[in-house]
């Protein structure tokens, strides 16, 4: 045992001085930063105002095409103004809140609150402070812009880019699109044209034809003779639906927005699981290779025996991995509650799920997942003699490990359904099945069983790989074949 000691304690020094393994530590806060932040600051920053033409021949629908583009930015406004008011308050009060359900305003309740602001004088309140997305901007001068096809060919040019549109004095920019609006629309409702180069954002078109349609249905209502008040009333009557859980206890069963996010929070555990489980045991990998194509792996076992020198590198490499998981966990402990609104509701959730009961099950998962397939990457470093030939062997296990990535966003919907229950007692996938399964709370007898299968198994692959890496840590040249492993098996 002493000797085991002191070669994980040698593994676990070799790897700690790696820079790979400080990346590793260090790179996951950045990324953690880089998530919460930069989507943000993109969506108000790197967005570019976006500029257009509109054609309306009928003259009818040019201030229908203004007002819903001003409601999509109130909305904007509404929503900026409420991550500035949730980093103003306590972390309690923003738990409140965020535990009850939160109703999105209905379009009629957006229009009401503008105009009750333009009518109190206050204009659009905010709207210079956000960041406009888009900006109508009048046709040409010199060109009919009653007629579509001369202000298409005249606007061509700015629409494939090859020139900038003059959008203010002095000032030229990308034209966006060209929205033409054609004289018959409310008899035909047909030929409306769209013509923007960008396929990949049809927000401006969404906005316009979401205005289009809510006035021409309003005008049929004022032409039937509906009451537009009372179908819009109608429209946005709702039920609100109470979900209860019946696994509470009585008086506690109220379900909220936390309590149903939280049954996917064991999905973020499986992809950490993964991570963590692939990288150590890769790192595992490398360094057997490296140690036996340098000759290094002859003197270590000229002074111990190859069991101890394989049960010192899984020791001391689950020492690196454990680290670095807990190095990833502090770090997300450390940096949600300093990155503002965006993170508060993370921290939220952070908070409600991390439970003793998922901690203790990914602590164990992750030792038993590592333990698996780290005895089954060990194998493979004693029988090659190089990097290469040990990525060869690396493909068969990473179809393997890839199956729990592709099933774990439909696990948590079925937690107890055929697919989880058949891959839970799949010793290779139990690690990452039973975990995405634990916020459901899966039968007592498959958490014991498929445990207890998993245990076994580990001990069995770790034995079978104490047979190979005794015989193939000395052996050179070229991979054995299949037969011959058998042989190595049954010594």
């Amino acid at each position: 045992m002493k000797y085991v000691l002191l070669i994980a304690l040698r593994e676990f020094a070799e790897n700690a001085k790696t820079k790979g393994f400080w990346i590793g530590i260090l790179l996951f806060p950045v990324m953690l930063f880089v998530g919460i932040r930069v989507p943000a600051f993109l969506q108000q920053r790197a967005v570019p105002t976006r500029y257009f033409v509109l054609l309306d021949a009928s003259g009818d629908f040019e201030k229908v095409v203004d007002e819903e583009l001003a409601l999509a930015q109130f909305e904007k406004v509404l929503e900026e103004n409420a991550k500035k008011a949730a980093e103003q308050i306590s972390k309690e009060q923003f738990q409140a809140a965020a535990s009850q359900p939160r109703p999105r305003l209905s379009r009629s309740q957006l229009r009401a609150m503008m105009l009750a602001q333009r009518t109190a004088g206050d204009g659009d309140v905010g709207s210079n402070e956000v960041k406009r997305k888009f900006v109508r901007v009048q046709p040409p001068p010199g060109v009919d812009a009653k007629d579509p096809k001369a202000l298409l060919a005249a606007l061509r040019p700015y629409l494939n880019g090859s020139k900038k549109y003059e959008v203010a004095p002095g000032k030229s920019e990308e034209l966006f699109a060209l929205v033409i609006l054609p004289k018959d629309l409310e008899q035909t409702r047909t030929g409306v044209e769209y013509w923007c180069s960008n396929l990949a954002d049809d927000s401006l078109k969404s906005l316009v034809e979401r205005g289009l349609n809510d006035e021409l249905r309003r005008r049929e209502f004022v032409r039937t003779g509906v009451a537009q008040n009372e179908v819009e009333r109608i429209q946005e009557l709702r039920i609100a639906i109470e979900g209860k859980d019946p696994k509470r206890a009585e008086g506690a069963e109220k379900v909220g927005d936390i309590d149903e996010i939280r049954q996917w929070v064991p999905v973020g555990f499986v992809y950490l699981l993964w991570v963590a489980i692939f990288t150590v045991a890769q790192m595992l990998l490398n360094n057997t290779v490296e140690e036996k194509s340098n000759r290094i792996i002859e003197v270590l076992v000229s002074s111990v025996t190859p069991t101890e020198l394989m049960f010192g590198k899984l020791l001391g490499i689950a020492a690196v991995g454990l680290t670095m998981v807990s190095a990833w966990i502090a770090s997300l402990l450390f940096l949600l509650p300093t990155l503002g609104a965006e993170a508060k509701i993370a921290k939220l959730i952070f908070d409600a799920a991390v439970t003793p009961s998922l901690l203790t099950s990914f602590v164990l998962y992750f030792v038993l997942g590592y333990l698996l397939y780290a005895a089954i990457f060990l194998a493979m470093g004693s029988l090659v003699n190089s990097i290469k030939e040990a990525q060869n062997l690396m493909g068969p296990v990473m179809l393997i490990m890839f199956v729990p990535l592709i099933t774990m966003m439909f696990i948590p919907k079925d937690p107890n359904g055929v697919l989880a229950v058949a891959l839970s007692w799949v010793p290779l996938y139990t690690p990452f099945v039973m975990m995405n399964r634990m916020a459901a709370s899966p039968p007592t007898f498959d958490v014991i069983g498929t445990s207890a299968l998993l245990i076994v198994f580990v001990g069995i692959m770790i034995w079978l790989s104490g047979k190979i890496f005794r015989v193939g840590i000395l052996r050179t040249g070229q991979p054995p074949k299949l037969l011959e492993l058998v042989r190595w098996l049954r010594q």
